[in-house]
């Protein structure tokens, strides 16, 4: 890609280096690989979110192989990130919050969640505070970041409820908690209309976590089972992984 005068699109090249730098969220790609990326981020000057979820990724590869000085320049740019506003800030305290959880950093996870706490009080703020603290949950297991996921979710209203809710039933594993979110969510029917083809995806997932039959009752629905294809797809991808 390097080599292509053509294809300078920054968010083409963006995904092009995030997947070779890791294999998984947790699994860096190859030493070479991993160069290759940073390499190829420096070409990424305009898209400033881009970037954020660049350095996020580079961070995390580097550590994982072993590359502990490296990675930490790419934190301290996520942390100047912190002092951005908005969609840079968003984005910054989220890509760190799941930095320290991967490694296990609980107390860098709880100064994040503090930071992310203090603006609350804004709608997509709320979103924040909820998906953040249900990455730290899904990866050290701590059952109070799973609280402050949910408080969130409960707090939240309307259309945000039912978009905070979708996610988090991606994310949580514990089937009680995920069926009382499907039950708020489905409440909220006048909202839920607007994300039923993700609703339905999610569906899927819990469905092969579960095998709960309570899910194939909710697909005979005439509306969900107009997005049966979205329903297998996401419990097929959820079987294989």
């Amino acid at each position: 890609m390097r080599d292509n005068p053509y294809d300078n699109n920054e968010i083409t090249i963006s995904e092009f280096l995030r997947s070779i730098a890791m294999r998984n969220d947790r699994e860096p790609g190859r030493a070479e690989l991993v160069e290759e990326a940073i390499m190829l981020n420096e070409r990424v000057k305009r898209e400033k979110l881009e970037k954020i979820y660049n350095n996020f990724t580079l961070a995390v590869a580097l550590r994982g192989l072993g590359d502990l000085k490296r990675a930490e320049k790419y934190v301290e740019k996520l942390n100047e990130g912190l002092k951005k506003r908005n969609e840079e800030f968003h984005l910054s305290a989220y890509s760190l919050v799941m930095y320290h959880s991967i490694f296990n950093e609980t107390d860098e996870v709880d100064r994040l969640i503090n930071i992310i706490n203090k603006r609350k009080g804004e709608d997509i703020s709320i979103m924040l505070l909820s998906l953040s603290a249900s990455m730290a949950y899904l990866y050290t297991k701590k059952e109070k970041y799973l609280d402050i996921a949910l408080e969130g979710f409960h707090k939240a209203k309307n259309d945000l409820k039912v978009e905070i809710g979708i996610n988090l039933m991606n994310l949580i594993d514990k089937p009680s908690v995920v069926f009382n979110i499907i039950n708020e969510i489905t409440a909220e029917n006048q909202f839920l209309y607007y994300y039923i083809d993700k609703f339905i995806s999610a569906l899927g997932r819990v469905y092969a976590n579960t095998k709960d039959n309570r899910i194939l009752d909710m697909m005979r629905n005439r509306v969900f089972s107009n997005f049966i294809l979205d329903f297998l797809l996401n419990m097929v991808w959820t079987l294989i992984i």
